[in-house]
């Protein structure tokens, strides 16, 4: 048997602008596009990480996340994500379209020995965040320390938000007690994510955590998904977050180099824009065939957030290959806006990076409107 695994493929997603073109707009997003590009800011995370696990990898962010989710994998069979804003959705999303539809329902064994993931916010009612008690840390006090009933905690910490803050304390008593207040167990399964050193309210450094990333300057922005705060969660669960960073990074240069017309995210932030101005459509909805289309609704809606009761974008996509052998037919062919080739991480690397740029166009182009 060849000890070579195949290269995993990095086509291009397919875009249908509905025969949209550039017009008198051509100058003006030129201009966007090509300030974008000198200047990516925030927006050229994934290729930064990328360059950065090449050229020094010991000392990477990406080596670090992917050290991190190894000792995570070995150590629980469960990680709890307790994340506001667009990392819940983020990393949601990830699992979702990336992962087995029902991998939490598998035994570890069938899950290749990675943990099952829960997710919390500020925004847990009491009955959510009881029942999630009742599966991690029963009535009745700590179980044998069995490694199918272990358990860690992923706190993310955005703006200050005192209900998240409420919650974190119950996960971390509970947790507390699972592991019979030992502090050193403790510290060893709670995993915070921070943007500054002080955002986590030294929750890192009261603790004594050995896995932390309290250094993640991007978590709160829209390419959020592509810190720690994101890619932990889903390198936990098997995914494969290279090929996820390449395909953003695929999309990015694509941005740089296509023409307005044939440009993906040029194309669709204009679009966009062009609702948005007009009234007729300031939300986004997401329609497809898989049940991951509807997350991807709730994560855009957090990096893009719009006034309740607008009326709405409709982006239709669509994926040439599903992810799991087909064994029904397929659903009539119908046109998509966005055609993915298929549904893996190098896809799905290029279309949340698509919409972040596009929200970026989007936004520029607004802005230059609202001071004409």
């Amino acid at each position: 048997m060849s000890v070579l695994r195949p290269r995993p493929p990095e086509d291009p997603l397919a875009y249908d602008g509905g025969g949209w073109s550039p017009g008198p707009l051509a100058d003006r997003l030129a201009v966007i596009r090509d300030r974008l590009v000198a200047a990516p800011g925030d927006l050229g995370l994934a290729p930064t990480m990328l360059e950065e696990y090449d050229t020094r990898r010991p000392q990477s962010r990406l080596f670090a996340i992917l050290t991190a989710a190894r000792r995570i994998r070995e150590a629980v069979d469960r990680l709890v994500i307790l994340a506001g804003g667009s990392i819940g959705p983020a990393t949601r999303l990830l699992a979702a379209s990336c992962c087995h539809p029902f991998r939490d329902q598998l035994p570890r064994g069938e899950r290749g020995g990675r943990p099952r993931l829960s997710w919390l916010d500020g925004l847990a009612g009491n009955d959510v965040l009881q029942g999630l008690c009742d599966v991690v840390a029963p009535p009745g006090g700590p179980r044998a320390d069995d490694l199918l009933d272990r358990w860690a905690i992923m706190p993310v910490a955005l703006p200050d938000d005192p209900r998240q803050r409420q919650v974190e304390a119950i996960l971390l008593e509970r947790l507390s007690a699972t592991v019979g207040g030992e502090q050193a167990r403790l510290a060893e399964r709670v995993v915070p994510i921070a943007a500054a050193p002080g955002d986590a309210a030294g929750l890192a450094e009261r603790l004594g955590c050995p896995l932390r990333f309290t250094a993640e300057a991007e978590l709160g922005s829209t390419v959020g998904v592509f810190t720690a705060g994101g890619l932990l969660p889903a390198a936990v669960a098997g995914i494969d977050v290279v090929h996820l960073l390449k395909g953003a990074a695929a999309m990015l240069r694509r941005f740089a180099e296509a023409p307005l017309a044939e440009n993906p995210a040029v194309v669709d932030g204009a679009i966009a824009s062009e609702a948005a101005r007009s009234g007729r459509a300031a939300g986004r909805l997401f329609v497809g065939a898989e049940a991951w289309v509807a997350t991807l609704g709730d994560w855009h809606a957090a990096v893009r957030p719009t006034a309740p009761g607008v009326a709405t974008l409709v982006t239709r996509i669509g994926s040439g290959e599903p992810r799991r052998d087909p064994i029904i037919d397929p659903p009539p062919a119908e046109p998509a806006t966005i055609g993915l080739p298929r549904v893996d991480e190098h896809a799905i690397g290029q279309l949340l990076q698509l919409l972040i740029l596009s929200a970026a166009v989007e936004r520029e182009l607004l802005r230059y409107s609202s001071a004409a």
